[in-house]
């Protein structure tokens, strides 16, 4: 309901089971995102989504940092520094231990960003939106192109040459 909620869509979920339906059936490797916000951060919580992914058969779930971006902006909902260690904690036991060997493997970008920089910004991955514009990610809203206009390495450049606000090196912990 909070899913179909936010995404204005009360059969937005849905689509998320058919779409992760029909590329199991196809043989299209799965990844689900979750961008928690504080309120959802537990590790009952958590540990739900992780199962729910598994029956859905996801190879993999990324959880994303929220950022002050889309249906963010302008809001107050970074997380504290326990939540964030209660993401990595979880993600860390659930990756290790053999018990959950044929669970998804989990993604959580935030914990090496914060000990060696932006994973994006052309570094390891960039974003292209819907439009052909060219971000260092989904979350940083300043566009260094348009695919349609310029080549690849041309927004590779860009991204590059501008970094990203949140970690660059300069502000690893």
């Amino acid at each position: 309901a909070r899913h179909n909620s936010f995404r204005k869509n009360h059969r937005s979920f849905y689509w998320v089971k058919e779409a992760v339906r029909n590329c199991n059936a196809a043989g299209i490797l799965v990844c689900l995102s979750i961008c928690p916000v504080r309120e959802f951060i537990s590790e009952e919580n958590l540990d739900r989504y992780y199962r729910q992914a598994r029956e859905l058969g996801a190879g993999f779930i990324r959880i994303l940092e929220p950022r002050k971006a889309g249906r963010f902006a302008n809001k107050d909902v970074m997380l504290d520094p326990k939540q964030i260690d209660l993401i990595d904690s979880f993600m860390i036991s659930r990756n290790a231990d053999p018990a959950y060997a044929d669970y998804p493997i989990i993604q959580f970008p935030v914990h090496h960003q914060r000990k060696i920089g932006c994973l994006g910004a052309g570094n390891r991955y960039m974003y292209i939106d819907s439009n052909g514009e060219i971000h260092a990610c989904p979350f940083c809203q300043k566009t260094a192109g348009n695919i349609l206009k310029e080549s690849i390495d041309t927004g590779i450049a860009r991204v590059r040459a501008s970094g990203c606000h949140a970690y660059s090196q300069s502000t690893v912990v």
